[in-house]
């Protein structure tokens, strides 16, 4: 009897939080890659491709490999002092009306720069970005996240961040406000990470 061949298991997908310059070099030429195919803008053209492998204290940098392979990343920046310490405040949206009095002495959150590459899309690696994201935020003491994205990324934001028992919130209309939402097309989504803390952490 012939026993039916069958396929090997695709190697999981492994993710990091990396600060090795080769990866977070690779890392920017796919953002760049991405942006230039999804949404036809050359982020380099624009000033917005200097930092993208830059790692600073207050920043991470998520990927997801296979076999060594770059499948996709993310940027999470993180402050103490404010939404005036994150990056989405630069572009003039008005985020202090988005943010409950109640998040006083809290770390704050922004993730943005998402991308995933050609390749891998369809495999998962989107949610498992924006899983890993989410997650580290609460483990850095945020109590609140923003992020800037693509319409099409909206959907597997708002269905992981359910998953987690969190109630994100888009916030249509912003992007009319400011030159940079409008130039690039993004969604603006918030979420509230206090339900996975608990109490307050000291």
């Amino acid at each position: 009897m012939q026993l039916e061949k069958r396929e090997p298991s695709p190697t999981p997908i492994q993710l990091d939080f990396v600060t090795a310059p080769e990866i977070a070099a690779a890392y920017a030429d796919l953002v760049q890659e991405v942006y230039r195919e999804t949404v036809g803008l050359d982020l380099g053209a624009l000033g917005l491709a200097r930092d993208l492998a830059r790692i600073g204290p207050d920043e991470a940098l998520v990927v997801a490999r296979r076999d060594g392979q770059l499948l996709g990343g993310a940027k999470l920046w993180l402050c103490d002092s404010g939404v005036d310490g994150l990056p989405l405040c630069h572009t003039g949206v008005p985020f202090r009306s988005l943010l409950p009095p109640s998040l006083e002495g809290w770390r704050l959150a922004e993730a943005g720069r998402l991308a995933v590459a050609p390749s891998a899309r369809g495999q998962g690696v989107l949610k498992a970005l924006i899983r890993a994201i989410l997650i580290e935020s609460r483990a850095r003491g945020a109590g609140h996240f923003l992020c800037q994205t693509p319409p099409a990324n909206v959907e597997a934001y708002l269905r992981t961040a359910a998953s987690l028992g969190l109630a994100p919130q888009r916030h249509d209309g912003l992007e009319a406000q400011t030159p940079a939402y409008r130039h690039l097309g993004l969604v603006l989504l918030s979420v509230d990470l206090r339900p996975l803390w608990g109490p307050r952490p000291n």
